[in-house]
């Protein structure tokens, strides 16, 4: 993990407790860690870990922007992501094959590196729709001339869904299924 090492917290001298850190994450992240989805992004996370002997449990918080492409009118834009996560890791040389929910540290590792929980994290939250509320954005980054020809599209399609046409559904209407 090639310029990832900054993520990386040394176990042995880590006592129990919590620990704090802070990190900025923005495209050279993304392309160490050979991101498909995510080329470009800012984000500024900030990490609560408690240790309990060979436990951690693990906060992520993170608060940024993602760099894509509009949905609606395909114009740039820097999608807002906020979240919270909770990502629970444990010292143990058997872990087991169906506890997909936890991160598994061998006993004979010196460190835990974070780069990998934090894009994971970042991804999971990358909502499936890449829109927002972009009027309370001045200027506005939406095309607006796309905008309108969606907005004349719908209003025609309305129009041709007030007229009587013949619905495939309606030769259903009369099947008797006793």
């Amino acid at each position: 993990m090639r310029g990832l090492k900054h993520f990386s917290i040394q176990l042995k001298s880590l006592k129990n407790g919590t620990h704090n850190s802070e990190y900025q994450v923005a495209k050279e992240f993304f392309i160490a860690l050979g991101s498909n989805t995510i080329i470009n992004a800012k984000f500024d996370i900030k990490v609560e870990l408690i240790r309990e002997n060979k436990n951690f449990e693990i906060t992520i918080f993170g608060n940024g922007q993602i760099d894509t492409t509009c949905d609606r009118c395909t114009a740039d834009i820097a999608l807002p992501v906020a979240f919270t996560s909770k990502v629970y890791a444990q010292i143990n040389d058997y872990p087991d094959p169906d506890d997909l929910e936890t991160y598994y540290i061998e006993e004979n590792d010196t460190e835990l590196n974070l780069a990998t929980m934090v894009y994971n994290e970042i991804c999971l939250h990358q909502p499936l729709i890449n829109v927002y509320d972009c009027n309370s954005t001045q200027p506005t980054p939406c095309d607006l001339e796309t905008l309108s020809r969606l907005e004349t599209d719908a209003e025609s399609d309305d129009d041709a869904g007030d007229k009587d046409s013949p619905s495939p559904w309606d030769s259903l209407k009369d099947v008797n299924f006793n």
